[in-house]
């Protein structure tokens, strides 16, 4: 199976696993295969946004601007250095992203919060060679809580996520 093979089935896997199903598409190239910038997509189970530059460069970017937002990363994985010990190469890497008084605040008000929060933010190159930033946004799952508090956080994260990710695309 060749790299590309992986790479689509994996990010199919994924997809599968997490609730939905992502089918890569060639959306973000020109004819000549090029990256171009890329608006902020819905692609499974969450919103997807191509940037430009390697996985690593982009992860570093994304933890700068997450620092810069009153963010902080409480958890990284290395998904690429994990799935090599089975054989398949693909460049994916995780974070987990959170504020520990925006937690104080959800956890006071539900401890079962702990399923959504911290933030899942991958940062993946795709069967195009494409670098994505994916999230589910939190209040997908949050309001799920059915609870007034828990739901604002959740909207308040969700347009702070769209907000970081807006400026990774550009």
């Amino acid at each position: 199976m060749t790299r590309l093979s992986y790479a689509f089935a994996l990010t199919a896997v994924t997809g599968i696993l997490a609730g939905g199903l992502f089918v890569p598409t060639a959306k973000g190239q020109d004819s000549s295969g090029t990256k171009t910038e890329s608006a902020a997509t819905t692609a499974g189970p969450g919103v997807a946004v191509t940037t430009r530059g390697s996985v690593s460069q982009t992860v570093g970017k994304l933890k700068k601007m997450i620092a810069h937002n009153g963010m902080m990363v409480m958890g990284q994985l290395n998904q690429g250095r994990v799935l090599s010990m089975t054989g398949i190469q693909v460049k994916s890497q995780t974070l987990f992203v959170g504020n520990p008084q925006i937690g104080k605040q959800l956890f006071s008000a539900d401890p079962g919060v702990g399923l959504v929060v911290p933030i899942r933010i991958n940062v993946y190159e795709n069967a195009y060679g494409q670098t994505v930033v994916q999230y589910v946004p939190p209040s997908r799952d949050l309001n799920q809580f059915h609870d007034a508090q828990i739901t604002m956080i959740g909207n308040m994260l969700d347009q702070k996520l769209k907000g970081i990710t807006s400026m990774l695309g550009q």
